[in-house]
């Protein structure tokens, strides 16, 4: 019962996958891509949904900031390898979700996502 517990999450995992492979692709909805901030301010197409992402990146990089200088502290140290993992993810969400809003399309929401 504990490998069964143990293995949970992979199998989880697996079958997810597979289902999401066998349904094949979601189509998007025609007018997805219409945002409600429709603004160019500073030549910035959808302006606030670009810039919102900032919040994100200073976030990361403030995390970084903090945390990397303790990193060998007893307290953080075993979790430092998630913690950067995630503060990485978090600059990154940024990034792609900005490149995204600039000109969004189907082509363009994979780095949203």
């Amino acid at each position: 019962m504990k490998t069964l517990h143990r293995q949970l999450p992979l199998l989880l995992t697996v079958l997810l996958a597979a289902a999401a492979l066998f349904h094949g692709p979601i189509a998007q909805p025609a007018g997805y891509h219409d945002f409600a901030d429709q603004s160019v301010v500073l030549g910035i197409p959808h302006f606030s949904d670009v810039i919102s992402n900032l919040g994100f990146a200073l976030a990361a990089v403030w995390g970084w900031v903090r945390l990397a200088p303790a990193r060998r502290h007893p307290d953080i140290q075993s979790g430092w390898a998630g913690y950067r993992l995630f503060l990485i993810g978090l600059f990154l969400t940024a990034f792609g979700s900005s490149w995204y809003h600039l000109a969004p399309d189907n082509a363009s929401l994979v780095w949203d996502r």
